[in-house]
């Protein structure tokens, strides 16, 4: 994000009181009426649906400087989605028409808005596609080289991806179970193309990870 859109966000936002959530807490509910759009200014806030099966499906991750949910405020379309906090976060929540007012009303902030959807659809579309076509192993692949491009950092011993992930948060994003998401993982392991410390995963080797998709 451009500093100058950021800025104009933050000076907006900041005309409201900040808002503090614990990990696990949910911001909006399957159809709950939209009267808020969150900035996300700390943390992480995870968007879901929940399959007939009752499994969690992991749809996004927002990061900061995320604001939730804007795609449906602007398109006025029922909410299908949990929004929910995978740390602690620290939000402003603007009341959702004077959002839309603003966004109208500012030109680069709505071409950078525009920006994101695009990026935001291409990624989903390519997630997708994995997981009609790709076995287990190149799901866990292809998911750890999207984080990586979205959360990574290099660090000592690698590329960190600085999201804490248990199993079970992989096999959501991957449509998996945990046990054959844990399988996947250690296999990677084994080979020293990832390590896994305290729920955070560390790329050792970039290039292998990704010459290791069949």
């Amino acid at each position: 994000m451009d500093v100058s859109v950021q800025k104009k966000l933050e000076t907006f936002f900041s005309q409201y009181r900040p808002l503090n959530y614990k990990k696990g807490e949910i911001l909006v509910r399957p159809e709950d009426p939209i009267f808020g759009i969150y900035l996300l200014k700390k943390g992480y806030i995870r968007q879901y649906i929940i399959s007939e099966d009752g499994d969690e499906i992991t749809i996004n991750i927002f990061r900061p400087v995320s604001y939730i949910p804007m795609m449906l405020a602007i398109g006025n379309t029922e909410n299908k989605y949990h929004f929910e906090t995978s740390s602690p976060v620290e939000v402003w929540r603007a009341p959702t028409d004077k959002m839309l007012d603003f966004v109208k009303n500012e030109p680069e902030v709505l071409f950078d808005l525009a920006k994101r959807f695009a990026a935001g659809l291409n990624g989903l579309a390519q997630r997708f596609e994995g997981l009609m076509f790709e076995n287990a192993y190149n799901r866990v692949v292809s998911l750890l080289l999207y984080l990586s491009k979205r959360f990574g950092e290099k660090g000592r011993g690698g590329i960190i991806i600085n999201l804490p992930l248990t199993h079970k948060d992989i096999a959501a994003w991957v449509n998996l179970t945990r046990e054959t998401t844990s399988r996947q993982l250690e296999k990677l392991t084994e080979q020293e193309i990832i390590s896994y410390n305290h729920q955070f995963i560390t790329i050792k080797n970039p290039q292998k990870l990704k010459k290791s998709q069949s």
